[in-house]
């Protein structure tokens, strides 16, 4: 018997691309009341068309091993129930890689070239430069659609959850003019993915933080 993936970042059959992986803004840990005597934990995926998904551990086992590293890229591990749920999700890839039990988590964004091919993104890569008298930081310079980041306070808060995960780890930090940058990029990242939890749990009474 054959199972499909109800909460598939792809179309069931296609293809799972860097382009697909970005539609995933967020992931994040939840505890469901709805059964006052059974409490659960679930995951929610926070899409970028402003839909939730809830997902059980059951639901993650029907994921692909590159959605799996992807959301255990993106999970932080903010106490012991992250730390459990990234843990059990690295257990699951590795079992899945053949014998390759050394893969450690570390992973590899990727982004769509000119060329239409995905390719993986490059440390140090984040090019800080002026242009029309604005400070800017360009991102996959050789990107289909390459991105710019205004590095005024106010043009920093309205930048995509994307571009500031991309930046973060595109920014070279052996400069250290950059690198007191992605603290801050860090900083506005978590405060977004903070507002994406809180107006969820606004909506969802029945849920509550983990």
């Amino acid at each position: 018997m054959s199972y499909v993936d109800p909460y598939s970042l792809t179309e069931i059959g296609g293809t799972l691309t860097s382009e697909n992986l970005n539609n995933l803004l967020a992931v994040d840990i939840v505890i469901d009341c709805h059964d006052g005597f059974e409490k659960k934990e679930k995951l929610l995926y926070f899409i970028k068309d402003g839909s939730v998904k809830i997902l059980s551990i059951q639901d993650l086992l029907m994921k692909t091993t590159q959605e799996l590293k992807y959301v255990h890229y993106l999970l932080r591990w903010k106490n012991q129930v992250y730390k459990v749920w990234a843990g059990m999700i690295l257990s699951t890839i590795r079992r899945r890689l053949d014998g390759n039990s050394n893969f450690d988590g570390n992973y590899i964004p990727m982004y769509l070239n000119q060329r239409g091919q995905d390719v993986e993104m490059q440390r140090g890569t984040a090019v800080k430069e002026v242009t029309f008298g604005m400070t800017q930081l360009t991102l996959n310079p050789d990107g289909k659609e390459i991105a710019y980041l205004l590095l005024e306070e106010h043009s920093l808060q309205k930048s995509s959850i994307q571009n500031l995960r991309a930046a973060i780890y595109q920014i070279n930090e052996e400069d250290e003019e950059l690198r007191n940058l992605k603290e801050r990029l860090i900083q506005i990242l978590e405060e977004k993915e903070e507002s994406l939890l809180s107006n969820f749990l606004k909506m969802n009474l029945f849920y509550h933080k983990a």
